[in-house]
């Protein structure tokens, strides 16, 4: 195989976070952290390194196209990936995975930017040799991250490791529709300081009936969201993220879920005392969160608040880049 770098950028959930699992769409912008991962041939046992997830390294012997481990166990990605590919056999590979730029810098903790989707995209582009913009790319890393996510999740994250930028995903037919983000739209991303279960929140929302009213108006503030947020306009961008933020705080409230849990609700507070628009962004209670506004000295303003409340602000933007592959590896 020849050696490769390749990287893929995280993620951060505009609106349609929970929305999305039930078919409703969901607005997704791809974000500068990104994931390293290195590839190349090796005369010894195959082996995977995984700076960020795990210190130490794993031996293993893919030469039937299945991950047989030679040292106890090791990473599931790695296992994830493999089982999702074609069955072929590979040669000895040297493969680390690095995710550190998905930590926080003075905590290590884990800040909720989906470093497995991005993982495991890089990790397929990788082993499989597609193009960037590949539907086959697509396709192969969703596969194989639910079998990392034991069948939950709705691809929304591997669909901007994929294609980088703002998108509009839906869930059912893999749908990515390329948006704009207001010039004159300003945001911020925050981490709460805790580390946050997808999963479990996920499957916390998975009992709750089709026909619920709250469920319901979820669905349809995260269809009119994406509207909204698809003209391009500030002013439009602003007032879809606020109506699908109250929708998703009275789902919340409903259901007691946790999403606006791990400090989100006072962050909430200082937004309505500053005028921002701010809500969690993803499955919540923890993580990261996002504050939109107009009007710069209103931002900042809500920074001040939000960093006497314990949340740091983080040096986030969008990446246009999806994931990228080089040859040689450097």
């Amino acid at each position: 195989m020849t050696a490769r770098r390749v990287t893929a950028p995280g993620k951060a959930v505009i609106t349609g976070e929970y929305a999305v699992l039930r078919g409703a769409p969901a607005v997704v912008m791809a974000v500068n952290r990104r994931v390293v991962v290195r590839t190349s041939s090796t005369a010894a046992h195959s082996r995977v390194t995984t700076p960020g997830f795990a210190d130490g390294s794993w031996h293993f012997d893919a030469s039937t196209g299945t991950v047989e481990w030679l040292d106890g166990s090791g990473p599931d990605i790695v296992e994830a990936v493999f089982a999702a590919l074609p069955r072929v056999p590979f040669g000895a590979l040297d493969i680390s995975i690095d995710t550190r730029s998905f930590r926080d810098e003075q905590t290590a903790a884990k800040l909720g930017l989906g470093s497995s989707a991005a993982a495991t995209t890089a990790l397929v582009a990788a082993l499989v040799e597609r193009g960037c913009a590949s539907a086959e790319l697509f396709r192969l890393a969703s596969a194989a991250h639910m079998n990392l996510q034991g069948g939950v999740g709705s691809g929304l994250d591997i669909a901007a490791s994929c294609a980088g930028g703002l998108i509009r995903f839906t869930r059912d037919d893999g749908v990515q529709d390329r948006l704009e983000w207001p010039a004159a739209l300003y945001y911020r991303y925050f981490f709460s300081g805790a580390s946050a279960s997808t999963p479990a929140a996920i499957s916390r929302a998975a009992s709750i009936a089709d026909t619920d009213v709250a469920l319901q108006d979820l669905l349809a503030s995260a269809d009119a969201a994406a509207t909204g947020i698809e003209t391009g306009d500030a002013a439009s961008t602003l007032s879809a993220i606020e109506a699908y933020a109250d929708a998703l705080r009275s789902f919340d409230s409903t259901h007691r879920i946790g999403i606006y849990a791990a400090g989100h609700d006072e962050m909430l507070q200082h937004a309505g005392n500053t005028g921002v628009v701010y809500k969690p962004c993803g499955a919540g209670g923890g993580d990261i969160g996002i504050a939109v506004d107009t009007d710069a000295d209103g931002l900042d303003a809500f920074t001040a608040l939000a960093i006497d409340a314990g949340f740091v602000p983080l040096d986030l933007q969008m990446d246009n880049s999806g994931v990228t592959v080089e040859a040689p590896a450097l």
